[in-house]
């Protein structure tokens, strides 16, 4: 079973999207997708989304870099392997589409769902985890399109 955070792991969040702005997302899809910028801590500096679970529980967090000075562009903190991001959002539309996008990052799920697609799952990298198979699985798309850099 995955770890729940607590809704407090959000505390500290400042409405600060400029850095996802900055590359075409709208500051409304960072509301949907529950992001602000964390100023101390672990995720200091770095643009956060949280990850929920189909039950609309908290099980991760991750954060891009917004300086550029970072040695990894992205940090997360919880079992990634377990996650479907962001299938708490978007699993009814995966459903009545029946097709499924994954794709490499949070930032391409976002632009995507800025430009209307809203069956798009994260992939966090180039590796399809066992929470995104298992989620495949259970919804059986007629089709899956991977789309990674």
């Amino acid at each position: 079973m995955p770890k729940i955070f607590p809704e407090s792991i959000k505390d500290g969040f400042v409405a600060d999207y400029s850095y996802f702005e900055g590359r075409g997302i709208s500051a409304e899809t960072c509301k949907v997708f529950e992001g602000g910028l964390k100023l101390t801590g672990i995720f200091k500096n770095r643009q956060c989304l949280i990850i929920r679970n189909s039950k609309g529980q908290i099980v991760g967090i991750t954060g891009r870099d917004t300086t550029d000075k970072k040695k990894a562009k992205w940090f997360h903190h919880g079992n990634k392997s377990q996650w479907v991001y962001n299938g708490f959002l978007s699993s009814k539309i995966i459903r009545e589409k029946n097709e499924v996008l994954l794709v490499e990052s949070p930032l391409d799920l976002l632009k995507l769902w800025d430009f209307g697609y809203k069956n798009v799952l994260c992939l966090f990298g180039t590796e399809i985890s066992l929470g995104i198979v298992n989620f495949c699985l259970k919804i059986n798309p007629r089709k899956i399109i991977i789309a990674t850099n």
